[in-house]
């Protein structure tokens, strides 16, 4: 393109780059979807449990901050492996948030929507569910928890495993 107008220039560059992007959005949405629960989650539950209780310290403590920061953070992360356990591939990185979708789908809370600096139960009582509505969901797509009750539990998995 030609154009003496920098304006005319700017708004073609933005265009080109848009397009450019849905074509390559496009192109990997057309890959072939393998679901892929047990290799994408293992491992995956435990680690991200450990954010889910200090987002519910940070309820019980009343501490906003991390409270803001730990739910934006799970919701982003659970909704990028579920994409990737679903599709069998991670969102690109310029997605443009459409692997949230799949985060909805299945009616997890959104914890983003119940962030209050004063009122912290609502936001508490989601995550309580979130944890048993993800523990539900993976475990029936085949995912195993590693959870343990007591140290002994735990050394003796570690034994039995390693």
């Amino acid at each position: 393109m030609f154009s003496h107008s920098i304006d005319d220039i700017t708004s073609a560059c933005e265009k080109l780059t848009t397009d450019t992007l849905h074509l390559i959005l496009e192109r990997k949405n057309s890959q072939e979807e393998v679901r892929s629960y047990k290799a994408v989650m293992r491992g995956f539950y435990e680690e991200e449990r450990g954010m889910l209780n200090k987002l519910l310290t940070a309820c019980e403590n009343k501490h906003y901050e991390t409270a803001f920061f730990v739910a934006v953070g799970v919701q982003e992360t659970l909704s990028r492996i579920l994409y990737a356990a679903e599709k069998g591939h991670w969102p690109a990185m310029f997605d443009l948030g459409e692997y949230r979708s799949i985060y909805r789908r299945y009616g997890f809370p959104d914890l983003s929507k119940l962030l209050d600096p004063i009122d912290f139960e609502p936001l508490r009582k989601a995550v309580l569910l979130l944890i048993e509505m993800f523990e539900n969901h993976i475990k029936s797509e085949g995912v195993p928890l590693n959870i343990f009750s007591t140290v002994e539990e735990f050394e003796l998995f570690i034994k039995t495993e390693f």
